[in-house]
């Protein structure tokens, strides 16, 4: 089994601080109280396999608003300030000063990707022309002799190990400006394939239409569609079309029925499909999911995380779950026992809480819940 990351440790990201994991495994979840630090952990784990596109950042500073059924809010927190949120809050950084942050992430393993270095600074100046001409074209027209506006100056370094890629000499450098649209200069992406799926995520379509794309990309599609028969037998097929030439939808072509909106399904079958497509589409990288029992009926999830976990060892994926449910933990042992590579078990203790991270697996995994009936939450 090639693990991609075996240590990983979060130095500095919102309220973690100094916390690690150790000995990851293939299949791994973690539980712990509210407010733990669960679902930052997948985030740290996203920016750490994308941490040059600057995009990455953003879109994971704002997933806690836009991940939901409908995007974010008017009147949400600015770009700028879901940056500010994602980096650690000090006391130093009172209301009067301007912010100063660093994350910095590592890990040990066959990532290509072994630390990752970013700093958030607040600025105020007068953004390059160009950005200017962007704001223009894309919502209204706008002075190059504005005042003076505020902004958040994003520095990224790290060490990369793929052969070809060289530790980065010179930080990659953005700029963020209040009201105003990111312009990307430069920089890599995708260091590491990932993919997320967050509690939400099989109510939004575009998420299943993303996937079912990329895996006929990929010539993957028919192990898709294979999942989905395994969970409806009268399954043909899976396509997508735009009936009105607009926006795609995703359908499923049934024997009996014939070609029905993925909408008219439930919850349980949209969020096995998604989770398929989206092992599938992580070849060789990371499939993180938060609150893997979400939409799944408690009957259905060993079927459903039986199905994921095989998909994960045919593409070599490592998986990182979040979960509140027992009945999940259970579940993904049962799921894991067979193969190499079981189940490990994380718990997370309060963020300002003393304690440490608690690892379990393999027998003594299934003593404590089997036999003692712990309750690792």
């Amino acid at each position: 089994m090639n693990v991609v990351l075996q240590r990983f440790t979060i130095e500095h990201l919102r309220s973690l601080t100094n916390i690690t994991l150790e000995d990851l495994g293939q299949f791994n979840v973690l539980v712990g109280p509210n407010n733990s630090g669960k679902t930052s952990f997948l985030e740290a784990l996203e920016v750490f396999c994308d941490p040059t596109n600057p995009l990455t950042w953003v879109s994971v500073a704002r997933s806690r608003e836009t991940r939901g059924v409908t995007p974010a809010r008017p009147g949400a927190f600015s770009t700028l300030d879901d940056l500010k949120w994602m980096f650690p809050q000090h006391d130093r950084n009172r209301a009067e000063e301007r912010y100063d942050g660093v994350v910095s992430l590592r890990c040990t393993g066959t990532s290509p990707v072994s630390a990752v270095s970013a700093r958030l600074r607040e600025i105020m100046g007068t953004p390059a022309p160009d950005e200017f001409n962007a704001y223009a074209t894309s919502r209204r027209p706008i002075r190059e002799d504005d005042p003076v506006r505020r902004g958040m100056e994003l520095e990224v370094s790290g060490t990369f190990v793929r052969p070809g890629n060289l530790p980065l000499d010179t930080p990659l450098v953005y700029r963020f400006w209040e009201d105003m649209p990111f312009v990307l200069r430069g920089g890599t992406s995708g260091l590491i394939p990932v993919r997320v799926v967050g509690p939400l995520a099989h109510r939004a379509e575009r998420a299943h239409v993303r996937e079912l794309t990329a895996a006929r990309f990929m010539a993957q599609k028919d192990e898709v569609v294979a999942a989905a028969r395994s969970i409806e037998a009268d399954v043909v097929d899976l396509e997508v079309w735009s009936p009105r030439g607009d926006l795609p939808r995703l359908y499923v072509n049934h024997k009996l029925l014939g070609l029905t909106p993925l909408s008219a399904e439930g919850d349980g079958f949209r969020r096995a499909i998604l989770i398929a497509a989206a092992a599938v589409g992580a070849r060789g990288g990371l499939l993180l999911i938060d609150e893997i029992e979400a939409g799944l009926h408690p009957q259905a999830l060993r079927e459903v995380y039986s199905l994921a976990t095989r998909l994960c060892r045919r593409h070599k994926v490592c998986m990182i779950a979040t979960t509140h449910s027992l009945e999940a933990v259970d579940a993904l042992i049962d799921a894991t026992e067979t193969g190499t590579g079981g189940l490990v078990v994380y718990h997370l203790p309060p963020v300002r809480g003393a304690g440490v991270v608690q690892r379990f697996a393999g027998d003594q995994l299934r003593r404590l819940r089997f036999e003692r009936g712990l309750d690792l939450r």
